[in-house]
């Protein structure tokens, strides 16, 4: 403030002074909201940065997770022919065994009625 406003505000008294204390409060009052305003600013910056580091992690978490369920049901696919090969594979060989003790059966009977002793 220039020196003749001091002087003029001194001539005030109390009103002066007051005035004077008010302007100060006030121009303090603004600079420590400012203050808060960009120390919040930081705080809501390293919350976001802080999330997106998260989400990105937890994306990389659910591909791994996604490839392993992709290989796990490519093997139950594979598995699941197998089985079905094994499958016919085990009717055929029981059809063959069947088959073989029907044909001893036979062979048996044969035998026995040419009176063949076993």
């Amino acid at each position: 403030m220039p020196p003749d406003q001091v002087a003029e505000l001194a001539k005030q008294g109390l009103l002066g002074l007051l005035l004077v204390m008010a302007i100060g409060g006030i121009v303090y009052l603004y600079r420590q909201i400012t203050k808060e305003r960009a120390q919040c600013m930081e705080d809501f910056k390293t919350v976001i940065s802080g999330n997106t580091t998260q989400l990105k992690e937890q994306q990389a978490g659910n591909d791994a997770r996604t490839r392993a369920l992709e290989a796990h049901t490519r093997a139950m696919e594979l598995m699941t022919a197998a089985l079905t090969q094994l499958t016919a594979e085990v009717s055929r060989i029981g059809g063959m065994a069947a088959d073989a003790m029907e044909s001893n059966r036979e062979v048996v009977k044969a035998l026995i009625k040419k009176g063949v002793d076993l």
